[in-house]
């Protein structure tokens, strides 16, 4: 977890059971400018507000949040929810005694774990990625042309074949029983 410290303070952990040489002491302010960019870029305005105050202040307590940004404590949870479900968001819940009757009531403590942040962001542009490639061979393999009376269609490749070279002019014609010139895409191409 980036930004160990002030997670370590906020869910009372003392430094000796935090001792992690993985864990780093202060978020780099890539990691922050990431973290809003990629919460901008795809997620509701709420999971903004959520995630910059989150990038702000490390460790949020989800009754502090709320009072943060002035919202409902649905939409707020609504938000952390879908954060979460995403794996952007972590949440500890913690038992702490209040008051001086002693009796012990559950927070939950919300945070960005900028490592496992990280990931999810390169697996999500890697299957972005793997989308847009799939997508262009589709592209490609996709028939362009189309006979307008019995519909036939072909590829690029295959209209070289349908040249008509009796007429010699530029045209195509449907290789079936039409002999039309057949559409690009619904513009005769004669």
């Amino acid at each position: 977890i980036a930004g160990s410290q002030n997670v370590a303070k906020c869910l009372g952990r003392g430094p000796r059971q935090m001792e992690d040489p993985d864990l780093l002491t202060e978020v780099p302010d890539v990691l922050k400018r990431l973290a809003r960019v990629v919460a901008r870029a795809f997620y509701t305005n709420v999971d903004v507000v959520v995630v910059d105050a989150l990038v702000h202040h490390t460790c949020v307590k989800e009754e502090d949040l709320i009072e943060l940004l002035y919202l409902e404590r649905r939409i707020v949870s609504r938000a952390v929810v879908s954060l979460k479900k995403d794996k952007l968001v972590k949440t500890m819940t913690r038992s702490e005694v209040t008051g001086p009757d002693g009796k012990t009531h559950k927070y939950s403590y919300h945070f960005i774990n900028y490592r496992s942040f990280v990931n999810v962001v390169k697996y999500k542009l890697d299957k972005m990625r793997e989308k847009i490639e799939n997508e262009e061979k589709m592209a490609k393999h996709r028939q362009f042309y189309q006979c307008p009376r019995c519909g036939s269609a072909y590829g690029d490749l295959d209209v070289i074949h349908l040249f008509d070279q009796m007429d010699g002019n530029l045209k195509f014609c449907c290789a079936v029983v039409c002999h039309l010139p057949i559409c690009d895409d619904g513009v005769c191409v004669c």
